[in-house]
This record gives C-alpha cells, sequence and structure tokens, in this order.
C-alpha cells in the first residue's frame, strides 16, 4: 500500500541526524510528489558555489505539525523531537505522507532570534487533534535554492538568496519553507545536506 511505502519518509531525517554509531542507515533521495519541475527551465535561474536556483511548481500541501517559538539554529532538535511522535499519529489515522518534513519560517530567519516555525509534514488529509496543527501550503510558483548547507545552517543562505531576488526585482512573500532532500549514513557524514528553500515567485 502506498501509506505503508512513505511511512518512514518523515522520520527518516531525525534518524539520520540522532544516530551516533556507524550503522548504515538507507535514505531516500529528494521526495516524491513535492516537487513538479517545467520541462523548460523558465523564470530567475541562479547559481553561486553554495546553491543553484531554479522556479518549480507546486501543488497545495496540507501539513500536520507543530508550532514551536525557537531560533533557526535548533531546527535540528525540532526535528527529532517532531518526527517520531507525528509519524505515530499518521499511522495511527491511516493518513498518506505526501513529502519531506517541512520547516516553515513567517520571516526570513535570522542569527539567535527567535521566532515562530512550524514543523510538519505533508498528508493527504485533515483529521481532528488535539496535539498538532495543520497548516495549508498554497500551490504556486516558488524560487528553489538548492544549497549545500545541513539542518540548522541555512541561514546565510536564506539571506542571500532573499537579497539576490529583492536585487532581481522579486518580493519575498510568506510563508517561506525548506526540507532536505539528501541524508547519508555515518560512515560518509554526520550531516544531512543538500536543504532545498523555497519562496513564493512574486513581484
Amino acid at each position: 500500500m502506498r501509506k505503508a511505502g512513505f511511512y518512514f519518509l518523515g522520520t527518516i531525517i531525525a534518524i539520520s541526524i540522532a544516530c551516533k554509531n556507524n550503522t548504515t542507515t538507507t535514505v531516500e533521495s529528494e521526495q516524491p510528489l513535492l516537487d513538479t519541475a517545467p520541462a523548460e527551465v523558465k523564470g530567475h535561474v541562479e547559481a553561486s558555489t553554495d546553491f543553484v536556483m531554479k522556479e518549480v511548481d507546486k501543488k497545495e500541501l496540507s501539513v500536520v505539525g507543530k508550532y514551536y517559538e525557537a531560533t533557526p539554529e535548533s531546527v535540528r532538535t525540532l526535528f527529532i523531537g517532531t518526527a517520531n511522535a507525528l509519524n505515530e499519529f499518521i499511522e495511527n489515522n491511516q493518513l498518506i505522507i505526501e513529502g519531506s518534513i517541512l520547516t516553515i519560517y513567517s520571516e526570513i530567519p535570522s542569527p539567535e532570534k527567535k521566532q515562530r516555525i512550524f514543523v510538519g509534514i505533508p498528508v493527504n488529509k485533515k483529521v481532528k487533534s488535539t496535539n498538532w496543527e495543520y497548516l495549508t501550503l498554497p500551490a504556486g510558483r516558488f524560487h528553489k535554492a538548492t544549497t549545500n548547507a545541513e539542518i540548522g545552517a541555512t541561514i546565510p543562505l536564506w539571506n542571500r538568496v532573499s537579497e539576490n531576488l529583492t536585487k532581481a526585482g522579486y518580493t519575498i512573500k510568506m510563508p517561506i519553507y525548506e526540507y532536505p532532500s539528501d541524508g547519508r549514513n555515518f560512515e560518509m557524514t554526520t550531516t544531512v545536506s543538500q536543504v532545498n528553500l523555497l519562496i513564493p515567485v512574486s513581484k
């Protein structure tokens, strides 16, 4: 069944972060159903040593998760603290996971600055809960910057990407969000790399 195939996608990143031994963890590459890349490269395209940016289309996502008052540097910890309990809720309610675990911001992340951060997983439908909230990310076209940063270390890149887009004539519209697309076992590295930054295309 599709649910069983997707059940561990939301926790796999948290598992790879929390692991402290040399056990190899199999990790999916970029999560399915999250991106719909256009057939041709259109819109704003940019490349640097730290990120590659292009425009992609996104479908509407219903994300179940929780708000935290926290600094952007604490995202790794938030992932670990959220993923297991959230996936238990998803399994118990027979929900289908429709993408990777997300970090959703209502402002550009700043160093050591507490802000309202939503951590959650896209699912196929809403189920009433006293412990979890739902946030809808509207469909649309997004700037997607694929970075070389690990989880919790994207602050400088958020600032660079947003500044470059502003200079190019775009408006930074909220919410913005990020998700990891590549995990590695601890024989190779202790980090999760290739965090993707998503900003709605707006002028």
